[in-house]
């Protein structure tokens, strides 16, 4: 068998990088969810506005940076969409597309992949479509993203790490899915509340209570307040930690706390750390 000699080699690695350069060079089009397969190659890319009256959705993919959605009194029917950050080309602009009602905004091409940077993204919502939102979903690597004033039927936040704030939003449901970091909502949840925590802390305060908790928590916290209401049934799962309440509860069983009715369903499943619920002042 012939050995491949030094400069065989060198031709081989010459090859590889350039078929890597040509790949690249594809991924101009491409995201690094590979939108072309989700969705088609007939992504925008960069800075924009969007109808507002075509949208009901809105689905954020981004990985570092910040993300900060908020509502402005604009006399236009427009959803704005405006992407900062330092040496922005072509190849690590953000990419965007209608599909339905939905619009879907990812981070950026595929050279993002590897040189992700930090950008920024800012989505203005005109006040007269914020309050009549659908789905809002957020996935977000780290970095810090921030909702504010929107009303939707769903807001879903999934973060590997970083820090989310959510302020005056009202949804039918909330739910925060987050490996660390912090997560801090002040708003009204009126059916389902869904906070799930690896690690770090989780706050939420509803100025309704909402009719079903679900809770599920490595360590860290996850503090929860809500009004006096009719009553609620908590059923507390934990190997260790805490569970600590500041309404007055009958205990049934190992696990099971009643408070009044105990009409409202809380779930809760802890490895350990601690989980508050507490009453809205």
């Amino acid at each position: 068998m012939a050995r491949l000699t030094g400069a065989s080699y060198a031709k081989i690695t010459v090859a590889i990088l350039l078929a890597v350069a040509l790949f690249a060079i594809a991924g101009f089009g491409a995201s690094c969810s590979t939108w072309q397969l989700r969705l088609g190659s007939d992504t925008m890319i960069g800075s924009a506005t969007v109808a507002a009256g075509d949208v009901k959705n809105i689905e954020v993919d981004w990985a570092a940076g910040s993300v900060q959605m908020h509502v402005v009194a604009s006399s236009t029917d427009e959803i704005e969409l405006i992407e900062t950050g330092e040496g922005l080309t072509k190849g690590r602009e953000m990419r965007w597309k209608v599909s339905g009602d939905t619009l879907h905004i990812d981070y950026g091409g595929w050279f993002s992949c590897f040189f992700w940077g930090s950008k920024s993204l800012e989505i203005r919502v005109p006040e007269k479509y914020a309050a009549s939102l659908g789905v809002v979903d957020i996935d977000g690597a780290s970095g810090y993203y921030n909702v504010d004033g929107i009303g939707c039927d769903k807001l879903d936040v999934d973060l590997a790490s970083g820090e989310l704030e959510a302020n005056g939003f009202t949804a039918r449901e909330l739910a925060i899915d987050v490996a660390s970091g912090k997560s801090f909502a002040n708003g009204t949840v009126t059916e389902t509340l869904k906070a799930h925590a690896a690690s770090g802390r989780i706050e939420v305060i509803s100025s309704a209570c909402p009719r079903t908790i679900d809770a599920d928590m490595a360590s860290g916290t996850i503090a929860v307040s809500i009004p006096e209401n009719d009553g609620f049934t908590a059923y507390v799962d934990k190997a260790s930690g805490s569970f600590e309440s500041q309404f007055e509860t009958s205990q049934q069983g190992g696990g099971t706390y009643v408070h009044k009715n105990g009409g409202a369903t809380f779930d809760i499943d802890m490895a350990s750390g601690r989980f508050i619920l507490s009453k809205t002042q």
